[in-house]
């Protein structure tokens, strides 16, 4: 082992396998200090921002007499506002409002990835592995959220 610019380079194969180990603790480390009341809220969250958009969808066909595609896109722009205003204030209790439209802006991004990354999914499970749809979807749902937890923690809300 040689020392460059103060720091020990190993050049055999032994450093790969010792860095993967590395960070592969300090994954666990970051996973293990998560408070698990962030993810309890994340929950909640994310199942309001769900019953938001199915009780939209439902009050705009039944009792505004909108088409089921017309509600359906309402109903998801309700559900979509809901969603970041509790992931914002409730789950990652983020407050400050100087850079909600930058994480507005954050959030559809991540929206869009998650609509792809779903579809995407959801043609692999059922055309590839064939998985029964709802099974797929229920599969993918999970994916992605787990996913998103990470994203808005990490990107959307991270404290500046």
């Amino acid at each position: 082992m040689k020392m460059e610019n103060g720091i020990s380079v190993n050049s055999g194969s032994n450093n790969n396998s010792s860095e993967t180990v590395r960070s592969g603790k300090r994954i666990v480390r970051y996973l293990l200090q998560m408070p698990i009341a962030q993810i309890v809220r994340y929950l909640i969250s994310g199942c309001t921002a769900a019953a938001t958009n199915l009780l939209a969808l439902y009050a705009l066909v039944e009792f505004a007499g909108l088409h089921y595609l017309s509600a359906s896109a309402i109903a998801l722009g309700v559900a979509i506002i809901v969603s970041f205003s509790l992931h914002k204030f409730f789950t990652f209790r983020e407050h400050n409002l100087s850079h909600a439209h930058i994480q507005f802006g954050l959030y559809l991004c991540v929206v869009g990835i998650n609509f792809v990354t779903n579809l995407a999914l959801m043609w692999f499970s059922v055309e590839l592995l064939r998985v029964p749809y709802l099974l797929a979807a229920i599969i993918a749902g999970v994916a992605v959220a787990i996913v998103n937890f990470f994203a808005y923690r990490l990107f959307v809300f991270q404290r500046r």
